[in-house]
């Protein structure tokens, strides 16, 4: 037996068998660079044939058949088990050819030995031995063909046949696999799908992904599987079903998206975008929908709407605090200036007086503007909210009145929050007051505080909450309560339920603001006729209250000698703050916009101690103005005062010791003070507003 290891991509015994035929002069046998002598309309084909054969003559007798036909072949031939067997192993093969009987082995071995080793080749018999029953038997026993070697023109013929066919059927396996494998991708992608996919015949159910058997709260598919729609999905897609079908029958094939509301698990409605689309298979119709729970995506939306909204009213609050702060100022300082000037006993007291509470509570109104415009003076520190809930019970006490019963459930050790106490405070006073109004009659006020913990889950439900530690505040009552149509509106600003003159529709929209400002968030709950509660969740810190230390008064100081350049665009405030620094001693000076003041900058000669500027006016800002002044005089002191939202921010990010800020509407007492102080304020100190 040859070496029948392969080379040069060809088995090595086919290789070795074909040179040792030419070697030994065979020169009817053409050449295999040679053209075909017979049938030279037939392409030449390249094949490996293992021959299991004893005679090597009857090798290259059935070669030569081959060639003839136009068929070049490279063999290998074996004539034991073990040597097919070990052949098989190599691979490359196109057809085997045995013959029937060997000294030591046969056809029907030879035969199972293939089958074992689960190639799918041809397998012919080309025996000199005769008799139809061995035919028979082997053709049963799964040979291709029994060709007797007396009639090898039979070969070539069964030979192409047997190998288109089993190119045919290694095309079918493939197909079928690639279908297989397409099949298995798109039950994997329906399968994972996070959109609910069901198929129907008719309005009954034929399929259904996880996505949309979860959807309804059901285990199993099969809990679906032949329902009607109506029963599943409510009778809206019922009747949006019926629409389906008539868009069907006018040869619509796939219908643009709808929307669909629909009964969901644990008796909440879904929110639901729904593709349809038509399918024929073998005869029959049927409804493929696609269905997505836009719900979270309305909330973004009502969110997004409520935030275009609440900005462009902030922009709006943000200005007419401006005017109103300087209306006030000059209102506040006046009347404060003529008390001081009266008799106690001077009969304008009263009405001077009535002018300041006015006056009070109109500041108290651009306070909740600019609260609500998010551009309030913040001073954030590290507060006990229980503390503060405390002090504010006992404030609103009188307020609350007897006819309301108060309970109160503090957290003992509660966690910290970061927050400006003036504005926690007011959030308090606002849902405490909002929830008095919606109790006339009396009822439960209960406050709480907690502190809990936000899951993924738990966060996500809670919109852009995110994961981790929150205190909560709960103010509840058992007052009339309100409809969903109300509760879609009660943030927005001056929007109120009362009665005309009885509320300013701020307090609500305030609240929202400082707690967004406060990096928390607000939600409420409520029914009509059973109640209301706000819940408040505020970001948690581990750290201990900040040391409150009380400011010490300024006193008044009549004896002041240094120059002060005041720099206002509004003729009445500046006025005031002239009077009002005249009469303790100051040297004022007067600019009415920033041009004037550099000029005067340029011009005085002595010393100028301290300049007193607007923050919002013509030409510079009172940020630019300050630089272009320091540069002229490098150890001047600042003051920036406005009543404009946007310098809530300024003073900020001022990065020099030496300045201050100052907001409007302040009374001449609170003025004089501020320059006191900021003329006095030594090079180390901190910047505090």
């Amino acid at each position: 037996m040859r070496d029948i290891s392969r080379s040069s991509g060809f088995p090595p015994a086919a290789k070795h068998q074909w040179n040792a035929w030419q070697d030994r002069g065979q020169g009817d046998l053409p050449s295999p660079d040679a053209e075909p002598d017979e049938k030279e309309d037939l392409a030449a084909k390249h094949i490996h044939v293992l021959m299991v054969e004893d005679s090597e003559e009857d090798c290259l007798l059935i070669l030569k058949q081959l060639r003839r036909s136009g068929i070049e072949a490279a063999y290998g031939r074996v004539e034991t088990a073990a040597q097919l067997g070990n052949t098989l192993l190599d691979g490359g093969w196109d057809l085997v050819v045995a013959d029937y009987k060997l000294p030591s082995f046969s056809a029907e071995a030879a035969l199972e030995i293939c089958r074992e080793a689960q190639l799918d080749i041809p397998f012919l018999v080309v025996s000199g031995s005769e008799g139809e029953e061995i035919a028979v038997r082997m053709m049963k026993a799964g040979a291709s063909d029994y060709i007797m070697k007396g009639h090898l023109h039979r070969l070539v013929p069964a030979i192409e046949r047997e190998m288109r066919e089993t190119a045919q059927r290694r095309e079918k396996r493939r197909v079928e696999q690639e279908l297989l494998k397409s099949q298995q991708w798109l039950s994997a992608v329906i399968e994972a799908s996070r959109d609910g996919i069901a198929v129907l015949e008719g309005r009954k159910f034929l399929f259904a992904n996880p996505a949309f058997i979860e959807l309804y709260g059901l285990c199993h598919p099969e809990e679906l599987i032949g329902r009607d729609i109506a029963g599943v999905m409510g009778s809206e897609a019922h009747q949006q079903f019926e629409n389906w079908e008539r868009q069907r029958h006018r040869g619509a094939g796939r219908l643009t998206l709808s929307e669909v509301r629909s009964p969901g698990k644990d008796g909440h409605w879904l929110e639901l975008e729904a593709s349809v689309s038509f399918a024929t298979v073998a005869g029959k119709d049927f409804l493929v929908v696609v269905v997505r729970d836009i719900r979270d995506r309305r909330r973004l939306e009502e969110q997004l709407r409520q935030s275009q909204k609440m900005d462009a009213i902030e922009k709006l609050a943000s200005g007419v605090a401006h005017d109103f702060n300087n209306l006030l100022t000059a209102i506040t300082g006046y009347s404060q200036r003529a008390l001081q000037n009266l008799l106690p006993d001077h009969p304008l007291r009263a009405e001077l007086g009535e002018i300041q509470k006015a006056a009070d509570k109109a500041a108290s109104l651009t306070h909740q503007l600019l609260a609500f415009s998010r551009n309030q003076p913040v001073a954030r520190r590290i507060v006990d909210l229980n503390a503060i809930v405390l002090d504010m019970q006992r404030l609103l006490a009188p307020i609350i009145g007897s006819h309301i019963e108060v309970r109160t459930f503090l957290a003992e050790s509660l966690g910290q929050v970061k927050a400006d106490p003036d504005q926690t405070g007011q959030v308090i006073l606002n849902l405490i007051v909002n929830a008095r109004d919606a109790m006339p009659n009396g009822g439960k006020l209960t406050i709480e505080t907690a502190d809990v913990e936000f899951d993924e889950e738990a966060a996500r439900h809670h919109g852009r909450l995110e994961a981790g530690p929150w205190v909560l505040l709960s103010v509840s009552d058992s007052g009339c309560g309100m409809d969903p149509e109300t509760q879609s509106h009660i943030f927005e600003p001056f929007f109120t339920t009362k009665a005309v003159g009885k509320g300013t529709g701020l307090g609500l929209s305030t609240v929202y603001a400082i707690v967004e400002q406060s990096g928390g968030g607000i939600w409420v709950y409520s029914e009509l006729n059973r109640g209301t509660t706000f819940k408040i969740y505020l970001p948690r810190v581990d750290r201990s209250p900040d040391e409150c230390s009380s400011s010490a008064v300024l006193p008044d100081d009549a004896k002041a000698s240094e120059t002060v350049l005041v720099v206002e665009d509004d003729e009445t405030v500046r006025h005031l703050m002239l009077q009002v620094l005249a009469r303790r001693g100051y040297t004022v000076l007067e600019a009415r916009h920033s041009e004037e003041a550099l000029r005067i900058c340029r011009m005085q000669a002595g010393p100028i101690h301290l300049l007193v500027t607007d923050m919002v006016m013509p030409g510079l800002n009172g940020q630019d103005l300050a630089q272009r002044v320091l540069e002229l005089r490098p150890s001047i002191r600042t003051l920036f005062i406005s009543g404009y939202a946007e310098a809530a921010l300024i003073h900020q990010g001022v990065q020099d010791r030496r300045e201050m800020f100052l907001q409007k509407p302040f009374s001449p007492t609170v003025f004089a003070a501020k320059v006191r102080a900021t003329l006095d304020r030594q090079e180390s100190s901190s910047l505090v507003p």
